[in-house]
């Protein structure tokens, strides 16, 4: 009778071993799934690696690429229906640290002291370059604001600048940042700025021995007969003329600055 009593009682203790042993796996499984998914979607500095639209959102507040978040080093990448292809994707939240790297900022103030471009030793390239240069730059002057803003004003100085130094004609362009540096360019109006032009222009020719220029009549001989287009409706301005939204930035200046 012993012999029949053990049986049932090693039997007994063997189920509750394996019933002890299936409730200790399921509960790690429950843990496993009770991790906190890889969704950031709370913040818009923080990203959902598993949703386009999130990743745009952050873009969008960024200024950063999807191609340039790295986690733990390493790049995420999505596919068409929006999954991440990382295997990466399934790391707890808290093991991972995010890293933005912008793909390339806009270093404002860094630019360069001296025109950087080879010299031009084609003779012919250099008088065709200079030609169109030249056109380009009295024309902007000519169509330039009769009563320029602020910010117009030093767009167009900056401008001019930047375009010395990137001239395509290295020993070109160091000429005329001489020219910069002794006769500053004048922007406070359009018809100063155009004379101002013709002006360094004529420097210039004086250099090459060419003939000077009349600047008197600089403004009609680069407007190019269409003074009007400031009065035209503009698809491209919301529907608005040139003039209009121009009297209103002069207005809006007017108010800022008490004039």
């Amino acid at each position: 009778m012993t012999k029949h009593f053990r049986r049932p009682l090693t039997l007994t203790v063997t189920m509750l071993v394996v019933i002890a042993l299936i409730y200790t796996i399921s509960g790690s499984n429950d843990t496993v799934e009770g991790v906190t998914p890889i969704n950031l979607d709370k913040t818009p500095d923080q990203f959902h690696l598993n949703n386009q639209d999130a990743i745009a959102n952050v873009n969008l507040h960024s200024g950063y690429s999807e191609e340039s978040i790295l986690v733990d080093d390493k790049e995420f990448s999505t596919n068409e229906q929006g999954e991440v292809t990382s295997e990466m994707a399934s790391v707890p939240e808290s093991q991972l640290q995010v890293q933005v790297i912008p793909e390339s900022q806009p270093m404002f103030g860094e630019i360069t002291e001296q025109p950087f471009m080879p010299k031009m030793a084609n003779e012919t390239l250099k008088a065709q370059l200079g030609n169109a240069a030249w056109r380009l730059l009295h024309t902007i002057l000519a169509r330039y604001p009769e009563k320029p803003s602020k910010q117009e004003q030093t767009t167009l100085l900056q401008y001019i600048h930047l375009f010395g130094q990137v001239y395509p004609c290295g020993d070109c362009a160091r000429h005329f940042q001489g020219l910069l540096k002794k006769y500053p360019p004048q922007v406070t109006n359009r018809k100063t700025a155009a004379i101002w032009g013709c002006h360094v222009h004529n420097k210039v020719n004086e250099r090459l021995g060419k003939p000077e220029f009349d600047c008197t009549t600089i403004l009609e001989d680069y407007d190019c007969g269409c003074g009007s287009d400031e009065q035209e409706i503009d698809v491209t301005l919301g529907g608005q003329s040139v003039n209009n939204l121009h009297e209103v930035h002069i207005e809006e200046e007017e108010e800022q600055f008490g004039g």
